[in-house]
C-alpha cells in the first residue's frame, strides 16, 4: 500500500490550477473533483480584482506561475461568487452561487463541481474526468458531440391512427369517428393527409327512412410546439378538408333516394402528444369542420336531413414513425 502510495505521489499533474479563496477548506474540495483529470491545484495569495480587470489579472497570474488556469471563490457580506479562468481561451465565466459565508462542506463541494463544469464549458470538454482540452482542439470536439446527436427531426414520415366521437354528424347527436393520417415531417412543420370515416347512421322521418353518412378527407399544415421537451408537446393543425354525405334509404310513397354530395370545409384542431419513445407517441386530438356550404335534403318541402355547418371531433390518438 505504501508503495501503490509513493508511485501515485510520483506521478507529476499535467496542469496546475490556482486558486484564490479565503476559505482553504475550498481548496480541498477542488482536489478532490480535479485531481481524477490531472490537475493539481496551488492556492495564492491575491486580493479579488473588479470584474472588468478580472481577465487581465488571472492571465498575469497563470503566466507567472506557469498555471493552465486560475478559480476565484469571492466572499461577501451576504454573496458568493465563483469566477473560472481559463488561460488556453483566455477568458472567464462568473457564476453566484446561492449560498451566504461561510460555506458549509457540502457547498464547499457544491461549488467545486460547479468550477469543474466551467472549466470544462470553457473548453468544451464532454466527459467529466478527462482533463479539458487545449483551445485550438474545441471545434473537432464541438463536431464530434454534434455528430454523436441523432436529431428527432431527421424522421420525415409517421403514420397515426385513432378513434373517437364527432359531435354535429348527420343523424347522430355523438357518433363514432375513426381516422387514420399521413404525417411528413412529424417534428417539424410539415404536412398531414388525414382520412375520416364514420359508420352511417339511422335516419327516419315522417317521409322517409334510411341512412345517413358523413366521412371527410384533410389535408392540413401541422406544427409542433415543445412544452416540456420531446415528451410533451402540442401540435397545431390548420387547412382544408372535404366531407363526403351519403343519403340512402326509401320514402313512404316507395321511392329509392340514393344521393351523395361533396362539402368542402375549413379545419383547424390541436392534438397533446405524449412520446413513449423516439418512434411511438400518444395524444388526445380536438379538431373542428367549418362547412362552407349547408347541405339541406327535402322532399315535398318536408325537411329529411340537414348537414349541420360546424362539427367537433375529439379522438384518441396513435402515431409511429415509420421513416
Amino acid at each position: 500500500m505504501v508503495l501503490a502510495a509513493s508511485r501515485v505521489a510520483a506521478q507529476p499533474a499535467r496542469e496546475v490550477v490556482l486558486v484564490a479563496a479565503d476559505d482553504p477548506a475550498f481548496q480541498d474540495a477542488l482536489d478532490e473533483v480535479l485531481a481524477p483529470a490531472g490537475l493539481a491545484t496551488r492556492a495564492i495569495e491575491a486580493a479579488p480584482p473588479s470584474l472588468t480587470d478580472i481577465t487581465r489579472v488571472s492571465r498575469e497570474l497563470a503566466d507567472r506561475e506557469h498555471a493552465t488556469a486560475t478559480i476565484w471563490l469571492v466572499t461577501g457580506p451576504t454573496t458568493t461568487t465563483l469566477v473560472t479562468y481559463d488561460r488556453d481561451v483566455d477568458r472567464v465565466l462568473v457564476r453566484a452561487i446561492k449560498a451566504a459565508p461561510p460555506l458549509d462542506a457540502a457547498q464547499r463541494a457544491q461549488a467545486a463541481r460547479m468550477a469543474r463544469t466551467m472549466l470544462r464549458a470553457l473548453r468544451v470538454t464532454p466527459d467529466t474526468n478527462l482533463p479539458p482540452p487545449r483551445a485550438e482542439q474545441a471545434p473537432a470536439v464541438r463536431a464530434a458531440a454534434a455528430a454523436a446527436v441523432e436529431p428527432v427531426a431527421r424522421r420525415t414520415l409517421a403514420l397515426g391512427v385513432g378513434a373517437g366521437t364527432r359531435a354535429g354528424e348527420p343523424a347522430a347527436t355523438l357518433a363514432f369517428d375513426g381516422n387514420a393520417t399521413l404525417v411528413w415531417r412529424p417534428d417539424a412543420l410539415g404536412i398531414a393527409l388525414a382520412g375520416q370515416y364514420s359508420p352511417a347512421n339511422e335516419r327516419t322521418t315522417p317521409a322517409f327512412a334510411g341512412n345517413a353518412s358523413d366521412d371527410a378527407i384533410a389535408l392540413c399544415a401541422r406544427l409542433p410546439l415543445e412544452l416540456a421537451g420531446r415528451e410533451l408537446r402540442i401540435v397545431v393543425l390548420a387547412g382544408g378538408a372535404l366531407h363526403v354525405e351519403t343519403l340512402r334509404g326509401t320514402t313512404t310513397a316507395g321511392m329509392t333516394v340514393s344521393e351523395t354530395r361533396f362539402d368542402p370545409a375549413l379545419r383547424a384542431g390541436a392534438v397533446l402528444e405524449h412520446a413513449l419513445d423516439p418512434s411511438v407517441d400518444v395524444g388526445l386530438a380536438v379538431t373542428g369542420d367549418y362547412l362552407l356550404e349547408r347541405q339541406r335534403y327535402a322532399l315535398d318541402n318536408a325537411e329529411i336531413l340537414l348537414i349541420p355547418r360546424a362539427q367537433l371531433t375529439a379522438a384518441f390518438v396513435l402515431t409511429l414513425r415509420l421513416l
